[in-house]
Parts: C-alpha cells; sequence; structure tokens
C-alpha cells in the first residue's frame, strides 16, 4: 500500500522505525530482515546514531535483488542542528553515512532548537532557516521530499504558535512550487479548549485561515466539549461549545470550512448537538478498545451517520499493559496466529471504527502486514465485546456538562 503525498510522489503506507536501535549488529539485522519481510520504507534520524548502520545495508541493495529506488529512506534533522548553513551541512552528514546520493524524505525533528527555552522567538528563525536549507538541497537533487515532525496549527493566543501557523502558510501560499493547488492538500485543526463561545471560536479560526495563508481549511474539530478554565460541571460548558459549533457552521456556509467534526463527544454531547447544529459532524474522535466498547456510542454514532475514529486503541501507555495480559485476547491471538495488537486492531475495524495506533517500538510494525488476511469470528468478537469494562486510560468527557 502506498500514500500519495502533496509533491506526487508515493510514500510506503507501511514503514520501518529504527528508533532505540543504536546496536550495530541488531540494527543491520533488523534492517536487512525487513527488507526481505516487504519492507520498502526505512525510517531514521540523526539523533537515533544508527545512520551509518542502516548505510551498510543501503550500500548492499543488490543483495536483496533491489535498486536505490525501490526502497524510500526517511531521516530526520536533530534539534540541536538547526538554522541556516547548520541544517544543510548535517544533512549532506546524513546522506553520507547512510551511503546513498540522496534520501526520499527528510523531516525537521522538532519545531524548536535544543538549547533554547521553547517560548524563546529564535525557535522560529532557526527551524526557518532550516526549511530553506532543506529547499536548497531539494531543488539540487539531495531530497525527494522535506517534512516536518511535531508540528502542530493550533488556535493559541501565544506568539510563537502564531509564527508556527505563519510558517506554514509559507509553504501554502507556494504550493504552485510543488505542481501543486490548494484543494489538492488536505488542512486541519482543532478549536483549543480555551477558545470555546460564539464569536471567539471564529475570531481563532479566522485567524488560523489568515496565518496559514489560505482561502479555508479542509477540517476544523472541536477538540473537547470542555472550556478550559471552567469547572467540568459549570453550565456554561454547553452554552460555549453550542456557540463554538454555530460559529464553525457560519464559516462552512460561508466556506471557510469544508467540513466539522468533533472529539471526545458523548452521546449526551451528540444529542444536544443534533438538536441544533445545520451541519452534521463529519467524525467524532473518542478513546475506543474492548475495555472501553463504547457501543452506544458507536451504534448511535453509525445511525446518525458520524464517524467514530479511534484514538488509544491499544490502551494508551497505562491501559497497554492490561490489555496485553488480558487472558481473553491472549487465547484470541493464539487462536488466530497473531498478536494481541493484531486482534485489538481488527477488532475496531470489524467494528467500523477508524484506528489510528501509535507505537514506538520495531518488533510491532511487522505484524501490521498481516491485519488484513482474517477475520474474526462473530463468537470470538461477542467474547472481546464482553470485556467491555467502561475503564478509560484517558481523559474522562462524561464529567463534562
Amino acid at each position: 500500500m502506498e500514500v500519495l503525498m502533496n509533491n506526487g510522489l508515493k510514500i510506503p503506507g507501511i514503514g520501518l522505525g529504527t528508533y532505540l536501535i543504536k546496536d550495530k549488529e541488531v540494527c543491520k539485522t533488523i534492517v536487512a530482515q525487513s527488507l526481505r519481510t516487504g519492507y520498502r520504507l526505512i525510517d531514521t534520524a540523526a539523533v537515533y546514531q544508527n545512520e551509518e548502520y542502516i548505510g551498510e545495508v543501503i550500500e548492499n541493495l543488490h543483495e536483496f535483488g533491489l535498486k536505490r529506488e525501490d526502497v524510500f529512506i526517511t531521516t530526520k534533522l536533530s534539534p540541536s542542528d538547526q538554522g541556516r548553513g547548520t541544517a544543510r551541512t548535517k544533512v549532506l552528514e546524513s546522506i553520507a553515512k547512510l551511503k546513498t546520493p540522496y534520501v526520499d524524505l527528510v523531516l525537521i525533528h522538532w519545531p524548536g532548537t535544543r538549547g533554547l527555552d521553547h517560548t524563546d522567538p529564535k525557535n522560529a528563525e532557526l527551524r526557518k532557516g532550516s526549511y530553506e536549507d532543506l529547499e536548497d538541497l531539494h531543488s539540487e537533487g539531495f531530497i525527494k521530499s522535506i517534512g516536518v515532525s511535531n508540528y502542530t496549527i493550533k488556535m493559541s493566543d501565544t506568539a510563537a504558535v502564531y509564527q508556527n501557523e505563519e510558517y506554514i502558510g509559507e509553504v501554502i501560499e507556494n504550493l504552485r512550487e510543488f505542481g501543486l493547488k490548494r484543494e489538492d492538500v488536505f488542512i486541519t485543526t482543532k478549536l483549543n479548549p480555551s477558545d470555546q463561545g460564539r464569536g471567539t471560536a471564529r475570531t481563532k479560526v479566522l485567524e488560523s485561515i489568515a496565518k496559514l495563508k489560505t482561502d479555508y481549511v479542509d477540517l476544523v474539530l472541536i477538540h473537547w466539549p470542555g472550556t478550559r478554565g471552567l469547572d467540568h460541571t459549570d453550565p456554561k460548558n454547553a452554552e460555549l461549545r453550542k456557540g463554538s459549533y454555530e460559529d464553525l457552521e457560519d464559516l462552512h456556509s460561508e466556506g471557510f470550512i469544508k467540513s466539522i467534526g468533533v472529539s471526545n463527544y458523548t452521546i449526551k454531547h451528540m444529542e444536544e448537538l443534533l438538536n441544533h447544529c445545520k451541519v452534521l459532524p463529519a467524525v467524532n474522535q473518542v478513546e475506543f478498545h474492548p475495555l472501553l466498547y463504547q457501543k452506544e456510542l458507536l451504534e448511535y454514532s453509525g445511525g446518525k451517520g458520524v464517524v467514530i475514529q479511534a484514538y488509544s486503541s491499544l490502551g494508551a501507555v497505562e491501559g497497554w499493559k492490561v490489555l496485553s495480559i488480558n487472558e481473553t485476547l491472549v487465547k484470541v491471538a493464539q487462536k488466530y496466529q497473531k498478536t494481541v495488537p493484531q486482534i485489538l486492531l481488527k477488532w475496531g475495524l470489524q467494528h467500523n471504527v477508524c484506528v489510528i495506533p501509535k507505537t514506538s517500538r520495531v518488533e510491532n510494525l511487522k505484524p501490521n502486514f498481516d491485519l488484513l488476511d482474517f477475520s474474526i469470528s462473530t463468537e470470538d468478537m461477542s467474547t472481546i465485546d464482553s470485556l467491555n469494562a467502561n475503564k478509560r486510560f484517558c481523559w474522562d468527557p462524561n464529567t463534562v456538562l
């Protein structure tokens, strides 16, 4: 499976992450085995300290019956190497270590610079210089694609965040340089819980649109049903989120927003919303796993045509400690000769829930190749469903009036 990027190039949908693999022989073995398995994307970074080891494998791709263009290589600029000139030097060093004439994708690993306070305005200046270096290397053929990591588009009153939006806006404003039109790129932002309310939401979204240098955004989510600074039991929460949604509907009718969504909304919040909304929310992103099988919310949303997207499908950090050793899940996994994560993800998919799992462990990536080659029986699905304990490992929106 490949995904088309906004520059017309394709990136493999599944890749090998190499974070924390610092032992030379272990790294070379895992990378080599991943290529034999079918992986065609290798993700590394300067801070991973393993580029040279990966380079030894890349140098000998012919041993796997592969050419350089068959493998997609991603590396990342270290936060300590930000700035005009420095970024260029360090990326060229990475390319040399990887023993390749070019890399397919270079990401700016972090929007800040190591050694600077997060609130220091120099961060924006330095990351801008880094991006300019990457643009130069792109034009010279050393980099096929440029990207960023851990960048946000938030509606907030902090100057640092606004500088980030303006910076991203400079890229959006010049999409023609990538042979793209605005409609070729999907831009999503979320309304900060501190910006709820009629008038305020509109102002903040329009500020974001202006800073992004675009005529519209594709999707805006109300991130949380409550308002920062208010107690969860304060009835003003309902009034403020209603006002926020009405602002988004107005912006939708005016063409500034293509789709509206919500996150962490319960049935109560959804019923309240559907009683007054003119535009149906496209998606509701919620915590969803067997210990929090939100069946009523799922059925309710399905009946209303709202997509449920799951976060923490594997239970997040604390939940995984529980789910990974659950006797029922372990037995089901053994029955299908799959892993517990595969069963958790497949369970979600068979409930027509979109899943967005995250992992930083290499050994958890390979099983994803086998996710689509099996189905969980109706009986076993019911067994997994019965594990529900209404257990949350993240936030509880039920407390928000």
